[in-house]
């Protein structure tokens, strides 16, 4: 999915507009679990491989962090 794609501006982004306007108005930390989520979700349309390796990133960079 490209970012000028239609499946991008006319589905994708409006959802995940409109999910975090909604849980912002809940929960902060909720609205960043769903853009997090979202944006799992963004690069698994693309090539679920590098979801993989940008979770071990993420992981990694925790741990080294803590």
């Amino acid at each position: 999915m490209l970012f000028n794609s239609d499946s991008f501006l006319f589905l994708f982004l409006p959802i995940v507009f409109a999910g975090t306007f909604l849980l912002s108005r809940y929960s902060h930390r909720w609205a960043a679990v769903w853009l997090g989520l979202a944006s799992l979700c963004f690069y698994a349309v693309w090539n679920p491989r590098f979801v993989v390796l940008l979770l071990a990133s993420i992981t990694f960079n925790y741990g080294a962090a803590w």
